[in-house]
């Protein structure tokens, strides 16, 4: 495909709301460096960390915005998804007490 189709293509694309433009992509980094940058991650400490970056039940924790967040004001599957599987692609993970046996 020649560039110029590739460019033709994601105006077209564009102009049908199909892709986010470079301000809506820009206010989603800005969003999510703001919730999980590294000087927002430096304030939390020991259980605050860990429920801020492994609680899939938490709805503002790091798993559950890379795997599940897809609302007005973020939409990870714009950035790329990790969605599906077992929690087990995570180096750690919180698990309910009850384990079946």
């Amino acid at each position: 495909m020649s560039m110029q189709k590739i460019v033709d293509k994601r105006k077209k694309l564009l102009l049908e709301k199909k892709v986010p433009t470079k301000e809506e992509l820009q206010e989603g980094y800005r969003l999510f460096q703001e919730k999980f940058g590294p000087e927002k991650l430096k304030e939390l400490q020991g259980e605050g960390l860990l429920e801020a970056l492994s609680n899939l039940g938490n709805r503002d924790s790091l798993v559950y915005w890379l795997e599940f967040k897809n609302d007005e004001q973020f939409q990870t599957t714009t950035y790329g998804s990790i969605s599906g599987g077992s929690a087990f692609k995570y180096i750690m993970f919180k698990r309910s007490s009850a384990v079946c046996g």
